[in-house]
């Protein structure tokens, strides 16, 4: 894979409130920063509401800037930085996304404020022009597979990040995500198709394919299950490792592929041409849900997470739910 020759560097802001940088760094400054004791006393304050986060460091992740202002773009970094507020696990979280094959990313680490976190994501072979599209796919799959909210305002590549102390941050400088395999997760309309890769500039397609795409990842149905009170039979069903593996065969049987640990590509698709599907486990329910990103996928519907037991349903009783959950019932689940 052929990736970009020169070291990326992004502009360093000494304090929140200055329009000019004060000088490039580096991927690996930004690291030893954070890791380092320096921000430590800062942090802490921050997270004892006794400072405020604008007496941080930040840089702007998208690139280097003569102004900090979108216009004042001087060299597009092809780096995007991913914000998540208010977690009540982004530990957990940033252990769980450092294990994504597909995302990649190439930093990690939990916000000022500690309920946060920041997702930095490296795209090669793409263009500056298809940023905003690069973030709405981004976002789309977090959404997705980790079942997240991302802020849309960070699409704004003058966007900066503050940074803060973090002794366990994430660092994976070599990662990275093709520019096409990020593209083909959003859900264009046939009528609106992507715009090819190294176009010269924002096409009206392009921007139209934008508006669309955003709205489609704000409305995304949830990946997992919610107001699940754990007593019903499907509930039960869920839980357990034989109906997991009835599904996975059920998947496998109509010629989804499983590409590495959690990411599957559907039938008749080249696996190298990027992910259909992310298979998660959601630790709070004990169950996995399988959000598809494409919409050729049939019989599975686009931008949805499927249970195991939604999916068997789907799959091996025609989506009859009260014939499989009667017949589920009576061969996994004890008596009452």
């Amino acid at each position: 894979m052929k990736t970009n020759e020169s070291v990326p560097t992004f502009s360093y802001f000494k304090k929140f409130t200055s329009a000019t940088p004060f000088m490039a760094v580096v991927l690996e400054f930004i690291y030893n920063l954070i890791k380092s004791f320096d921000l430590k006393e800062i942090t802490q304050k921050i997270r004892e509401e006794k400072a405020s986060k604008k007496d941080l460091p930040a840089v702007t992740f998208s690139g280097t800037f003569l102004k900090r202002c979108i216009a004042g773009l001087k060299d597009w970094s092809s780096y995007i930085c991913m914000d998540v507020d208010d977690l009540d696990f982004a530990p957990t979280l940033k252990d769980r996304i450092s294990k994504d094959t597909f995302l990649n990313a190439v930093l990690q680490f939990i916000s000022p404020r500690g309920r946060g976190l920041k997702i930095v994501v490296r795209v090669i072979d793409g263009v500056k022009e298809n940023h905003e599209l690069y973030f709405q796919a981004i976002a789309h799959y977090l959404k997705g597979a980790y079942g997240i909210e991302i802020d849309f305002s960070g699409s704004d590549w003058s966007r900066l990040c503050w940074l803060c102390h973090d002794k366990d941050v994430y660092y994976n400088p070599d990662g990275f995500v093709t520019s096409e395999a990020l593209l083909r997760l959003l859900p264009a309309p046939a009528d609106a198709p992507l715009p090819p890769l190294g176009g010269s500039g924002r096409s009206a397609t392009a921007t139209a394919t934008a508006r669309k795409t955003t709205a489609s990842a704000r409305n995304l149905p949830p990946a997992g299950p919610s107001d699940s009170t754990g007593d019903r039979p499907s509930d039960k069903l869920n839980r357990m490792p034989e109906i997991h593996a009835m599904a996975v065969r059920a998947t496998e049987r109509i010629g989804w592929q499983q590409t590495s640990q959690d990411l599957w590509t559907r039938n008749g698709k080249d696996p190298k041409d990027g992910c259909s599907a992310k298979w998660n486990i959601y630790d709070k329910e004990g169950i996995f849900i399988m959000t598809v990103f494409t919409s050729n996928g049939f019989p599975f519907k686009a931008h949805k997470g499927y249970t195991d037991v939604q999916i068997i349903c789907l799959l091996e009783y025609n989506d009859d739910w009260t014939a499989c959950i009667t017949d589920l019932a009576s061969r996994f689940l004890e008596p009452v």
